[in-house]
C-alpha cells in the first residue's frame, strides 16, 4: 500500500513538474499551494489541461 501511494506521488511529482513548465513558458507562475493540489491531484490537473490544449490546438478559430 505504502508503495502505490510513493509511486503515485512520484507520477505526480513528473507529471507537476510537466505542467509548471508549460505554465512558465506562458509567462505566468505557480505558488506553493498550486503545486502542492498539482502534485496530489495530477490525474485531474492533467485531464483539465489536455482538455484546454486540444480544444485550443483543434477548435481555435482565428481571425487571422
Amino acid at each position: 500500500m505504502l508503495h502505490m501511494i510513493w509511486i503515485y506521488l512520484l507520477i505526480g511529482t513528473i507529471v507537476g513538474l510537466f505542467l509548471e513548465t508549460m505554465v512558465r513558458i506562458s509567462y505566468n507562475s505557480v505558488n506553493m499551494y498550486e503545486r502542492f493540489w498539482l502534485i496530489t491531484l495530477w490525474p485531474l490537473m492533467l485531464m483539465i489541461f489536455m482538455y484546454y490544449f486540444f480544444k485550443h490546438l483543434f477548435f481555435n478559430i482565428d481571425d487571422e
